[in-house]
């Protein structure tokens, strides 16, 4: 198994429009029939793709509702999102009377792992005709969590472990830390590349001891983040030693 997993590959990230959109239609009776849908909508970005926009359109008699949800993934994996809201009114639900609107806000940035609340409304600008269309939606981004970094693999001083345990010096453990890059993980996973052996720790760890390791050889070390959405690319090597004696890898 190779050291390194291709981290310039296409991620995906997932963005999810949650929530409800409510129509009320004021007729010339005082009559004001009202119904609520959900809105429920998600799109998979990729970096390079051009910005998505996600739609829910929903009509009550002769008032039409469109929530637009424009994003975007930039290279710095977090999402741009900017919502706006229009309500038409007219003779049918295939009216082009626009008679309301909420343009698009200042784009908001949503890192990965974050969400965001907006909660609007949009109400007909004719004179006596108060129909309404109101929303309340949560734009979430998710994806695969971002890699840990600066890996680093550490020995306990043999001599001292052996005397300590009162037992011959056959066997070593390595101690593991890393910088925690993610707020979206479920878990850690550490691989001994030397074994090929790949074991699990829980979220929000930065740091793992692997025991019972032949003192005579040099094991070599990934970690990574996971979470139900994939795994993040396995960790880089970061060590002044190492990158010296061109070995990119944590290894003890």
């Amino acid at each position: 198994m190779g050291m390194t997993e291709d981290a310039s590959a296409a991620v995906a990230h997932t963005v999810t429009v949650k929530g409800f959109m409510l129509i009320r239609d004021h007729d010339d009776w005082g009559v004001s029939p009202q119904r609520t849908f959900d809105i429920d909508k998600s799109v998979t970005l990729r970096h390079g793709d051009k910005p998505v926009i996600l739609r829910t359109e929903r009509c009550v008699d002769e008032v039409r509702g469109v929530l637009d949800v424009l994003v975007q993934l930039d290279r710095f994996d977090a999402v741009w999102a900017s919502p706006n809201l229009k309500l038409y009114e007219g003779d049918s639900c295939d009216t082009k009377d626009l008679d309301g609107e909420q343009p698009y806000p200042p784009n908001l940035r949503i890192p990965l792992g974050e969400s965001h609340t907006w909660e609007t409304w949009v109400v007909n600008g004719e004179f006596a005709s108060p129909d309404l269309v109101r929303t309340k939606y949560t734009v979430t981004h998710n994806g695969p969590p971002n890699a840990p970094s600066n890996i680093k693999a550490t020995t306990p001083p043999v001599m001292l472990v052996c005397a300590f345990l009162r037992a011959p010096c056959k066997q070593k453990s390595v101690s593991l830390t890393w910088k925690d890059n993610a707020n979206n993980e479920t878990a850690y996973e550490v691989r001994n590349v030397t074994l090929n052996k790949i074991t699990r720790v829980t979220g929000n760890s930065t740091k793992f001891t692997w025991p019972g390791l032949d003192r005579q050889i040099k094991h070599c070390f990934q970690v990574r983040a996971v979470n139900s959405f994939g795994a993040s690319p396995w960790s880089p090597p970061f060590s002044l030693v190492a990158l010296f004696l061109g070995d990119r890898r944590p290894c003890a």
